[in-house]
């Protein structure tokens, strides 16, 4: 099962989205997150992670005040009433690539859209995977409080689990990373 999980990094742990990936990533590792070495995580909590991965994208999708996954199967509904699991026609999302891209734009994403992104299993993730945190994301977060009560973030500083609802104001200036794990 793939799970959504965030670190959330200290002010001056990086300086741009790479150096903050990096520094998670680095992070995890010492930690044990994936393998059963010692750490904070012991025995580890998963078998392999990606930053980013399927939950790529998912940082830019906050800032956004309406659904970019739902503005999309608005467009472009699944026509297939046997499929269950999607919701989208993605032959028609790939047809009109440029279309869904500058909707993505539009709504505030950065970078590629989430359907169109190369590979959302390449282990360094996009540069949206990593934002420091603003009283923009804070209010996003806030909006979806009760999708995301459960999504854990390490909190590096204090060495703890936090749920993402719990980021506050203290937070603005930190670094926010998006986690793909599979546990």
């Amino acid at each position: 099962m793939h799970s959504l999980y965030f670190v959330l990094l200290e002010k001056g742990d990086a300086k741009n989205s790479q150096e903050a990936r990096q520094k998670a990533r680095q992070t995890l590792d010492e930690n044990s997150f994936s393998n059963d070495n010692n750490g904070y995580f012991g025995s580890s909590k998963a078998d392999w992670y990606v930053i980013g991965g399927r939950w790529s994208g998912e940082l830019s999708k906050l800032l956004m005040k309406k659904d970019f996954y739902h503005e999309v199967c608005k467009l472009y509904p699944n026509k297939d009433k046997e499929s269950k699991w999607v919701e989208y026609d993605s032959e028609a999302v790939r047809e009109n690539a440029k279309a869904v891209q500058e909707l993505w734009e539009k709504l505030g994403g950065r970078g590629q859209n989430i359907f169109t992104r190369d590979n959302q299993y390449d282990v360094g993730g996009a540069d949206d995977d990593a934002m420091q945190i603003t009283t923009e994301l804070i209010k996003g977060i806030q909006r979806k409080k009760k999708k995301y009560k459960e999504v854990e973030v390490f909190d590096v500083l204090d060495c703890q689990e936090i749920t993402l609802p719990d980021i506050k104001k203290e937070n603005i200036g930190s670094w926010l990373v998006v986690v793909d794990y599979h546990m």
